[in-house]
């Protein structure tokens, strides 16, 4: 396994890397891990031989299964589900939370200058009086505006 899925000291990478190969009598692999340091793990699925399993082992000892889905990555997300087949790198883990953090920026400036722009909503609720719409209602008696005589 290359040290580009793997983080943490030397010691705890030359652990990884010898628990990534795939000796026949080892019966889980470790693929990588992510920048929280849950580590994935792949195993030999007895009932279908030609698809192994996949897992994850949580760095929180707390987190169970139900809590995966907030601190497991997207990229992550689709290597456990199998619709993804190379392991996400450390470098695109990287890549991915700086075009998250450009993209807040970004979400902040468009907001801003969406509230500068003026709103239709602050506007009285009539148009105004040389416009088309007024001008085409000018003759009508009935505009809706006026109350019944009875």
């Amino acid at each position: 396994m290359p040290a580009k899925h793997i983080l943490g000291t030397p010691w705890q990478r030359l652990w990884y890397t010898w628990c990534s190969h795939r000796f026949p009598w080892r019966k889980s692999f470790f693929v990588g891990m992510d920048l929280e340091g849950n580590t994935f793990w792949e195993f030999r699925n007895r009932l279908n031989a030609s698809r192994p399993r996949r897992t994850v082992v949580f760095k929180d000892k707390s987190l169970d299964w139900v809590d995966y889905a907030s601190t497991v990555s997207p990229a992550w997300h689709q290597w456990l589900r199998a619709t993804r087949i190379p392991a996400p790198t450390i470098e695109e883990q990287h890549a991915e939370n700086t075009r998250q953090e450009v993209l807040a920026k970004n979400v902040v400036l468009a907001d801003a200058r969406w509230a500068a722009k003026p709103s239709l909503l602050n506007t009285g609720p009539h148009p105004p009086k040389d416009s088309v719409v007024e001008s085409n209602t000018k003759f009508c008696n009935d505009s809706g505006l006026q109350s019944r005589v009875r």
